[in-house]
């Protein structure tokens, strides 16, 4: 809903507003920015003249005047030709602003409140310059406090300079008692440092005594198996004569046994001559096989082409078997006669084939 300005009449028999009556947000709702107080004052004295009756000649002026006091100084300024204007409408439908004879009685009226309001005023600033004399003696007043004030803050100074030298004096014996009793807390701990130094060094004497007590025990283990062994080692060094002995006597057996041996070596190199000898006798031998092995390839090799000849041959007879037989079958009365003909040729051709063959 958009917002509506308050109605002029209405606002003469309110009086001056203590908030903007511009509007925002697109003319939806009033600013309601507060004015000052001044100028709630001189719009309420403007209503009041336009209450007492005005002429319309002096309207204009007093609605703008009214206008400006009636808007925020911050943001609405600006409206106040639009506030005008629906001011004036209102004032379109009433009579309170004709131009009469009589206009002379509403403008004493009106200068007679004036001048009531003014005696106000006066009355006032009265009050603001005995409030002023009273706020100029409490001023002094307090001029005169605080001069006691700095001076008394003065004397705390030099009390305070004073205590905070005796505070460093006391602060430089602190510290040095301080640094005593660190000291001599350093010594203790040192005390205390080499108290478990020298326990932990008595505790690994005691161990090494110990570890040596069990060396010593140890060693006299040792001794007694070192006795043992040496017993057993001579023990064995006379088992060792034994053995030595034993083995020279080997050694002369070996050397026997190394002469027997070469007269076997000789003997084996004469019968290797020999067998050389036999073995030149076997290469003859076998050079003679070889030129029989040949001899009996080149045998193979003749009855291998006897052979093919036969295979010839063979065809050969075949074929004159065929036509024998093709003669045969030509003349069946003749086949007697044929047949005596083709056995003595076959008789002939195998007698020739054995001949062939022998």
């Amino acid at each position: 809903m958009p917002y509506t300005l308050i109605n002029l009449l209405d606002l003469i028999e309110i009086g001056g507003q203590s908030t903007c009556v511009g509007s925002k947000s697109g003319g939806k709702e009033r600013c309601g920015n507060h004015n000052l107080v001044t100028d709630v004052e001189k719009a309420d004295l403007i209503l009041l003249m336009m209450g007492s009756g005005a002429s319309r000649k002096l309207v204009r002026m007093f609605l703008r005047n009214l206008a400006v006091f009636s808007l925020c100084k911050r943001n609405h300024q600006g409206q106040i030709e639009g506030v005008v204007k629906k001011w004036t409408e209102h004032t379109a439908s009433t009579s309170m602003f004709e131009d009469t004879k009589s206009s002379k009685i509403p403008r004493i009226c009106l200068y007679s409140s004036a001048k009531t309001e003014a005696q106000k005023l006066k009355v006032s600033l009265e009050d603001a310059r005995l409030q002023g004399q009273k706020a100029q003696e409490l001023a002094q007043n307090t001029q005169f406090e605080v001069q006691r004030l700095l001076a008394e803050n003065r004397s705390l100074k030099t009390s305070l300079t004073q205590i905070s030298q005796e505070h460093r004096v006391s602060n430089l014996a602190s510290s040095k008692l301080e640094a005593q009793v660190e000291t001599l807390l350093q010594a203790k701990v040192e005390l205390s440092e080499s108290n478990i130094h020298l326990r932990t060094e008595y505790a690994a004497a005691e161990e090494q005594v110990k570890t040596i007590r069990l060396q010593f025990a140890t060693m006299e283990d040792v001794n007694s198996k070192l006795r043992e062994d040496l017993e057993k080692t001579q023990q064995v060094n006379l088992d060792l004569d034994d053995t030595v002995s034993d083995l020279k006597s080997g050694v002369q057996d070996w050397k026997n046994k190394s002469i027997d041996l070469e007269w076997q070596v000789a003997s084996l190199e004469k019968r290797l001559e020999v067998s050389t000898a036999s073995k030149d006798s076997l290469r003859g031998k076998l050079t003679d096989l070889r030129a029989e092995f040949e001899a009996s390839k080149a045998t193979e090799k003749k009855l291998t082409e006897r052979n093919a000849t036969l295979n010839l041959r063979t065809r050969e007879l075949e074929k004159f078997q065929r036509e024998i037989q093709l003669v045969e079958c030509e003349d069946e009365r003749d086949e007697t006669a044929g047949k005596a003909e083709v056995s003595e040729e076959a008789q002939s051709a195998s007698t020739s084939w054995q001949c062939a063959v022998m």
